[in-house]
This record gives structure tokens, C-alpha cells and sequence, in this order.
């Protein structure tokens, strides 16, 4: 009965997002790319970027490039504040606020301008996820996405500046698919496909926008991460009304006012991830085929922020609260001493000099153990003279793991 419950709520849910009304109403097109916006169970995900973006060229209809009379250059810094939060293991909700500052050098029509440019607000909903114990499962999720301008392109004509964005709202629906291609004590990679449906006010052409991205991340703090990916967007060629779009507002320039716009983008990221959440972070982008579009280059850093959550495996969602009762004896102690839930890793003050080794299996209870069954089982990591690192693998009682809380050591 329960597990009807679960499926019938799930389809709720999930028919709920795919029947959302796309109204009939985004921005800077190719700046922010289609990205799966799932996020871990109670945690809350701060970022903020900054990136130079810099165009000269653009790709004509054929494809081939093309410069456009009288500009030398138009460039624009973007800075973006970015908010995630995992209400539950399945549905996220997910903001973007975004600034620029926009230069154009042109020989005849030179410019800048500054101000608020387009935001985004969304949803992400997992319908699937592999009922595997470990760290990373393959997963289905659908994401909903509404991006929209706080400028006015109207404004910025009468006073002779560039434009900030299109001035276009766009409405997007797709899905994407997360599958684990490599696992072990150290580090995961994963591949992340998607793909949707984007719906543009003010006649722009619908189009499709895709991307695959290449994921590395370690399996404990304190180490480097990475992915690299191609994303896009490939126009429906249904613009209705392209001769009241004149491109001057950016000198020539098809970042604003593109006409059936098709573009395909190379992106990476590196940084550093610290404990607790916190990371920093380079980006960069790289247009290299389109049409009607502008062959454009990002570069920037970032820092982010992971707060809350809870300790939990993807792909366990039932509670085991007499699992471990009466069956299993331990021959070590040891406190937690910090904990990771991102990573569904805890951290526990026993190392080598106390005989934990790479592989050993530990059961985490309470603060006080005699009173209780284990909260979750996990399996060592990473070992240090006085401390080790335990990944989660399953869990018995949905609960915050903390600091305080002990680890047993299970005899085998």
C-alpha cells in the first residue's frame, strides 16, 4: 500500500510539471547554457559567478564566419547569483538574479550600459532513480524553466545604448539523464544528457536546447573537481517577424536580435572542493559552430556553497529501523567529527594508528549507541593517522548526521 502511495503521488507530481502552462512571453540566449538543476535532499546551494564574454564574429547562414561592418569588439562582464534548494529527495526548486555590464566598440555606433539583465526561476522534479546502494545512481529528471528580463530594450533604443538581452521571455520544459560511468573509493564520473523545449515571446523562433556534460567528482572533500560538455540550442526557424529586430542595439553583433539562431558550444569548469560544502571554481565557453548566431568566448570564476541536508544514498528510500538489532557485533568506536552531505560522507576520529583501513565497513548510531539501533552503514574511504573518511552506502533512519554521533567498526 505504501509503495502504491508513493507511485500515485509520484505521477502527481510529475504530470503536474509536464502539463505547466508555458505562457506566452529569456534573454541572454547564449550565456546560460541548459543544466540539470537537481538538488540534494534539505541542502541549499549558493553560488555566484563572474565571466567575460567577448564577440568579434558572427556564424552567417551557411555557417561560415562573418564580421560585421564598423565593430571591433562587443564585450560584456556578467555577474550571477544562484540559489538551488532540494525541498525533498525528488522535487528542487532553483533562481538565478543576474547583472552586466555591456561595452560595445564600434567605429560608428560606440556604447555601454550596465544594469539587471535576465533572470530564471524553475523546477526540477526526479521521476526515476535506480534502487541502487551506493553514493550515485542513473536518474530521469524533468526540469521546468521561465527566464525573463528586468531591462527594457525600448528604454535602452531611446537613449542610443546597447542592449542588455533579447527582451524576450523564454519558457522551457525538457529532461535529462544522469548515468554513473565510473565508480570507486576515490572518485565518481557521470554523464548528463538533456534536452527541451523552448518557447519565446515577441516572435523569436522556438528552439531546442540540449547539452552532455562530463562530470568528475571526488569521493571526499578536499580534492579537485571537474566536468567538461557541449551544449546548444538548435532554432525551430519559426521567428514571425525578424525585419523589426534591426541587431544595431549591439553593433552588428547577433548576440541580441538573432534571426533562427542555431549554436553549439564547448564548456568546462575546474576548481577546488574544501570541506563542508564550499567550493571555488574557473569557467569557460567557447562557441564553436552555428548559424545566425555570434562566435563568442566566456571566461570567470566562481565560489559555492552547499548548506544543510542530510546524509542519505541515492537510490534508498526506505527506513530499516530494526535492521541491525541482535545480528551484528563491533570492535571499534569512533566519533563523528564532521559530515558532508553532498558527498554522504562522514568523517570519524580513528585512523591507522588505531587500525581502520580502506574497506572496512562502520555502522553509525546516535550519540549514545546502547540506547539505539545504527541511523546508517557506510564503508571506509580514505584513512589518516588519526581520523578516516566513511562513505554512506545505506541508510536505516532518516536523520541529520552529525557531529557527536559515534561510528562502530563491524566485525567480519
Amino acid at each position: 500500500m505504501r509503495q502504491k502511495q508513493i507511485s500515485l503521488r509520484t505521477a502527481s507530481i510529475a504530470g503536474l510539471l509536464l502539463t505547466f502552462p508555458v505562457p506566452p512571453a529569456h534573454a541572454d540566449f547564449f550565456l546560460q547554457h541548459w543544466e540539470n538543476k537537481h538538488q540534494s535532499p534539505k541542502v541549499l546551494d549558493i553560488s555566484a559567478r563572474l565571466g567575460a564574454y567577448f564577440t568579434e564574429k558572427n556564424f552567417d547562414d551557411s555557417g561560415s564566419l562573418e564580421k560585421p561592418n564598423d565593430l571591433n569588439r562587443y564585450s560584456r562582464i556578467d555577474s550571477d547569483l544562484a540559489l538551488s534548494w532540494g525541498l525533498s529527495r525528488r522535487l528542487s526548486v532553483f533562481g538565478r538574479s543576474s547583472w552586466a555590464h555591456v561595452e560595445l566598440d564600434h567605429a560608428v555606433i560606440p556604447g555601454n550600459a550596465f544594469g539587471l539583465t535576465d533572470q530564471t526561476v524553475g523546477a526540477n522534479f526526479r521521476i526515476y532513480e535506480s534502487p541502487i546502494l551506493s553514493r550515485l545512481s542513473t536518474a530521469l529528471d524533468l526540469q521546468i524553466q521561465l527566464d525573463f528580463p528586468a531591462y527594457d530594450n525600448a528604454v535602452a533604443a531611446a537613449a542610443g545604448s546597447p542592449a542588455l538581452g533579447n527582451g524576450s521571455v523564454d519558457s522551457t520544459a525538457g529532461a535529462f539523464l544522469t548515468v554513473p560511468v565510473s565508480q570507486n573509493t576515490s572518485r565518481s564520473i557521470l554523464m548528463t544528457g538533456g534536452a527541451g523545449y523552448t518557447y519565446r515571446s515577441s516572435g523569436f523562433s522556438a528552439a531546442i536546447p540540449w547539452s552532455i556534460t562530463a562530470e568528475y567528482r571526488p569521493a571526499t572533500p578536499e580534492r579537485v573537481f571537474g566536468s567538461l560538455g557541449m551544449t546548444g540550442t538548435y532554432s525551430l526557424l519559426t521567428d514571425e517577424s525578424p525585419s523589426l529586430r534591426p541587431s544595431s542595439m549591439s553593433g552588428g553583433s547577433l548576440f541580441t536580435n538573432a534571426v533562427n539562431p542555431s549554436l553549439a558550444t564547448l564548456k568546462g569548469a575546474f576548481g577546488y572542493q574544501f570541506t563542508r560544502g564550499f567550493k571555488i571554481f574557473l569557467h569557460g565557453s567557447q562557441s564553436i559552430a552555428g548559424q545566425r548566431s555570434p562566435l563568442g568566448f566566456v571566461a570567470g570564476f566562481g565560489i559555492q556553497a552547499a548548506l544543510g541536508g542530510q546524509l542519505t544514498p541515492l537510490g534508498s528510500e526506505t527506513e530499516h529501523p530494526y535492521a541491525n538489532r541482535g545480528f551484528v557485533n563491533y570492535s571499534l568506536d569512533a566519533p563523528v567529527l564532521r559530515s558532508d552531505a553532498q558527498l554522504s560522507l562522514v568523517r570519524v576520529g580513528k585512523g591507522r594508528q588505531d587500525g581502520v583501513e580502506v574497506g572496512q565497513v562502520f555502522d553509525v548510531f546516535e550519540k549514545n549507541p546502547a540506547n539505539g539501533d545504527a541511523v546508517a552503514r557506510g564503508r571506509v574511504t580514505a584513512v589518516r593517522f588519526d581520523d578516516s573518511d566513511v562513505r554512506i552506502l545505506e541508510v536505516f533512519k532518516q536523520i541529520s548526521i552529525d557531529e557527536g554521533f559515534v561510528a562502530r567498526r563491524l566485525i567480519q
